[in-house]
């Protein structure tokens, strides 16, 4: 009888050993099957304002300027940004600008994208924002400013441009992840520039 479990025992761990073989080469269809996904890419990206940006001051009109830089981070994977929205916090003030320029590594070379403000926003589309796995892409945003009378800059008032939290698109280089939300506190904290002559 002893002999007789020990060859049922024998063959019961052969079962196994097949089995635990199959299933792990059928590993993907079992995974799809249940939901099961350990290795799924995600990660996000992260936004916040450079210590280099510039500090609040006089800007002279009829000049470029820059207005804020920022430092963007990428988790698990690399990501481009392809849209991203500037706002102008004084929105009256749109007439001292006549362009933004947002300036930033595509991942071989430094590029510039152009936009222009309506009612405080500039929205960029088909943008090539490169930022790297655990790495840091800096974001430098300027401005061309108007020239006073008979132009429409109007000395003494004030801008702010500040990236915003929505207007947002990146997409993961890995798994064509779409994030359309960054992390990121304070975002709004660049400087006040007062246009003067």
């Amino acid at each position: 009888m002893k002999k007789k479990t020990k060859v049922l025992s024998g063959i019961a761990l052969g079962l196994l050993v097949v089995l635990g073989v199959s299933l792990y080469a059928s590993g993907g269809a079992l995974q799809g099957r249940f939901g099961l996904s350990p290795n799924i890419i995600r990660g996000g990206v992260a936004i916040s304002v450079s210590a280099s940006t510039p500090a609040s001051g006089d800007v002279t009109a009829g000049t470029t300027v820059e207005v804020a830089k920022y430092d963007i981070t990428a988790t698990q994977q690399d990501f481009v940004i392809d849209t991203l929205t500037i706002d102008n916090k004084m929105a009256d003030s749109d007439n001292n600008i006549s362009v933004i320029k947002l300036s930033y590594s595509n991942g071989s070379s430094i590029v510039t994208s152009t936009g222009y403000l309506a009612s405080g926003v500039a929205t960029f589309s088909g943008l090539s924002i490169y930022v790297p796995k655990d790495s840091t892409t800096t974001l430098d945003i300027s401005v061309d400013l108007n020239t006073p009378f008979p132009g429409s800059a109007t000395p003494g008032e004030t801008i702010q441009l500040y990236v915003d939290s929505t207007g947002f698109n990146a997409v993961g280089q890995k798994n064509s992840l779409i994030v359309t939300k960054y992390t990121g506190t304070n975002i709004q904290n660049t400087g006040t520039m007062t246009v003067i002559k």
